[in-house]
């Protein structure tokens, strides 16, 4: 449970409300109306709250049922699915209380769910874990993100300190950056790609089918035979735009798009992988109305080849740590899901682990 948007009333309306909804601690919530109907979790408060009429409490009976195990079929596929096939409403999806109260769950022995419920526990916690792990390294990139194209990296590793040493600094149309960086327009900076049924096929042919990359969300959409696509050798940062918004994304892999998606390579003398963050830096600034010539006039700063690549492993180091917790994040959710689908079903027991386990 995230609290710290919650709303706050007066004692009064908490006295009238909680008069005839009194959740109280270990109670499960469970979400009935509205986008998030279906969503569940148990209450780890020891005081008093209200509950908003689209939440509804179901306090087990413990001499027959554990929490746990009732949250974690609840939260299963096979669970939001029966709940799922509960709910009514079109523009609106609820859960009546009628419903709620009819639903049953196959539940082992009480020792049985207990093991299974800490199984599940404990694989939640290394989620929240690694979640919490990779959100600390998304803020320490933002910020050193900043700070490495604002200041750059001086002859001794170090960041440029414009208080300390104002004299390494002038001013450009971007504020102040270091006196040897360069204020540069994308077009100066790059060639650009336009791959699609109408690129020259001399120029891209690829042998085989190539993914396409959709311009929301970068989704592979399908792949198709031909010569229309572009080869991740000679590109990488790819712009999309969709919905008047931006994005910037970093591809290692042949592929095509559709639509309003860029593929850009760097023209001259010039780090790929430090352009591409200085793009994606700088986009989130600009006010996109939808045309790529928009784009073209945006001004960002950059440094000699050498600091270019200097400031590229920094952040590609940080990348790497992230994409190693992704992962990490992804083997657990799919050992979650696995774990689930066995032991909420009882097609795997812990029977086993109970005869192990001293009383």
């Amino acid at each position: 449970m995230d609290l710290s948007n919650c709303g706050w009333i007066s004692e009064s309306e908490h006295r009238s409300i909680y008069q005839r909804c009194d959740v109280r601690e270990g109670d499960i919530l469970l979400t009935k109306d509205g986008a998030n109907t279906g969503n569940a979790a148990l209450n780890p408060l020891a005081e008093e709250l209200s509950l908003l009429s689209s939440i509804a409490f179901i306090r087990p009976s413990l001499d027959i049922a554990a929490p746990g195990f009732l949250l974690q079929y609840l939260l299963s596929s096979e669970g939001q699915q029966r709940l799922q096939d509960l709910m009514s409403g079109n523009a609106i999806r609820r859960l009546t209380l009628a419903k709620i109260k009819r639903f049953e769950i196959p539940v082992p022995p009480l020792p049985e769910q207990r093991m299974i419920a800490e199984i599940l526990d404990t694989i939640d916690d290394a989620i929240q874990k690694t979640e919490a792990i990779i959100a600390k390294l998304e803020q320490v990139k933002q910020g050193l993100l900043h700070d490495l194209l604002t200041r750059g990296i001086d002859d001794n590793g170090e960041l440029r300190d414009p208080d300390r040493h104002p004299e390494q600094f002038k001013d450009s149309p971007l504020g102040r950056i270091p006196k040897a960086w360069k204020v540069r327009r994308i077009p100066a900076l790059f060639t650009t790609v336009r791959p699609g049924p109408r690129q020259d096929a001399e120029s891209c042919a690829l042998s085989g089918p190539v993914p396409v990359l959709d311009q929301s969300a970068f989704g592979f959409i399908g792949s198709f035979q031909g010569p229309a696509g572009v080869r991740a050798s000679e590109t990488n940062p790819v712009i999309t735009f969709a919905n008047h918004t931006c994005e910037v994304r970093w591809v290692t892999f042949d592929c095509s798009a559709i639509q309003n998606v860029f593929f850009l390579r760097p023209a001259g003398e010039g780090s790929a992988r430090f352009l591409f963050y200085t793009i994606a830096g700088r986009i989130p600034q600009v006010s996109y109305q939808g045309h790529w010539p928009l784009l073209q006039e945006l001004q960002i700063a950059v440094p000699n080849i050498t600091e270019q690549q200097q400031i590229a492993r920094r952040l590609s180091t940080l990348d790497d740590r992230t994409s190693l917790e992704l992962r990490e994040l992804g083997k657990l959710r799919s050992l979650k899901h696995g774990l689930m689908e066995d032991l909420l079903t009882g097609r795997v027991r812990v029977t086993p682990l109970l005869d192990e386990t001293p009383a």
